[in-house]
């Protein structure tokens, strides 16, 4: 096992978690690895600090804000490494994090995407013990806010989507679908790509013997709340249109647009009308932009799709109780797994 791993950490004004965040991943006991750091065009220095303390990393320059997807895509480009891990800034990674995930990834030819326990690191709590995919079209985030030893988050599990903020991935698996769609700025990038590697006949696992800590989306802390709404509403059905089978397609996106328009009353309800606009606005942006979406559906089920859903979808779907979609509102850290 001395497979070279390409690190991909992208930044937007994180300089101050940044030293954390590299100090852990030098201090981790697999030294195969090369890091390249995408600056979003940040304006706290993030890149100056970074040369000073951390030379070794590879760092690309943005002029612009690119987002997420974009971001990762150009430090993928620069990647040498067999296997790509993409880590958010925010977090902190343990010693030896690093070699279950490439034996997971090792067992099997068609194991394609693994990701590690994520646990929050201000409570202490589960934040990530891998998303199933349900018969509404929204994620069951399993374990969520949970205790991260309970013995049921603590077995390898295939999953129908990675979590974005630390995911270890196959060269492979990229070269053959490609990476994240640039369309996407935040929100549902990693399970798009999850999806469509899922549909080639690859496979996405939950590994946790390798743990990882969250600080929790501090980066996307500088946006409003409705922003991140609108981007992961959004994102949800445009992913679903581009890789659903025609039947599943019919069967599940009524549900997901009852569910919307749920929303909506429940946002008002709490008197955050900024929220409900963003949902409708998502949901009008799928519409207008619907051509576009078609054309990469054609895409992806023409080129990419090796298996039929049921093949994979019934592994990786679970279907939660009523009271999960309540507390989305409330707390999912109340639901019972």
């Amino acid at each position: 096992m001395n497979n070279l791993v390409s690190i991909i950490v992208v930044t937007w004004n994180g300089k101050e978690l940044l030293k954390s965040c590299l100090t852990s991943i030098y201090s981790q006991s697999y030294k195969n690895i090369e890091v390249i750091l995408v600056d979003n065009a940040s304006s706290d220095n993030s890149v100056s600090f970074i040369k000073n303390k951390f030379p070794k990393v590879k760092i690309i320059v943005n002029k612009e804000n690119a987002g997420f997807c974009k971001a990762n895509n150009m430090g993928y480009k620069a990647s040498k490494g067999d296997y790509v891990l993409f880590l958010n800034n925010d977090t902190l990674v343990t010693k030896n994090f690093l070699e279950p995930l490439i034996e997971k990834l090792g067992e099997k030819k068609n194991n394609g995407i693994v990701q590690p326990k994520i646990i929050l690191y201000g409570n202490r709590k589960l934040q990530a013990g891998g998303a199933f995919f349900t018969n509404t079209g929204f994620l069951y985030h399993f374990g969520f806010g949970k205790n991260p030893d309970d013995p049921k988050y603590n077995i390898p599990m295939q999953i129908f989507s990675a979590n974005g903020s630390c995911m270890l991935v196959k060269r492979e698996v990229i070269e053959k679908i490609g990476l994240f769609d640039e369309d996407y700025f935040i929100y549902m990038e990693e399970t798009d790509f999850c999806h469509r590697a899922l549909l080639t006949g690859y496979q996405v696992w939950y590994e946790s013997k390798a743990v990882i800590y969250h600080l929790g989306s501090m980066d996307n802390s500088q946006y409003k709340q409705s922003v991140l709404l609108y981007n992961s509403f959004r994102n949800r059905i445009t992913t679903y249109l581009k890789n659903l089978e025609v039947i599943n397609l019919v069967k599940i996106l009524p549900l997901t647009i009852i569910l919307y328009l749920f929303a909506v009353i429940i946002y008002l309800g709490l008197g955050k009308p900024g929220n409900s606009l963003a949902v409708i606005k998502a949901l009008f942006y799928n519409i207008i932009h619907l051509d576009k979406t078609l054309r990469k559906r054609k895409t992806i089920q023409s080129q990419y799709r090796q298996l039929n859903d049921k093949k994979f979808l019934p592994t990786v779907t679970r279907n939660p109780r009523l009271d999960y979609y309540l507390k989305l509102f409330s707390g999912l850290e109340n639901y019972q797994d």
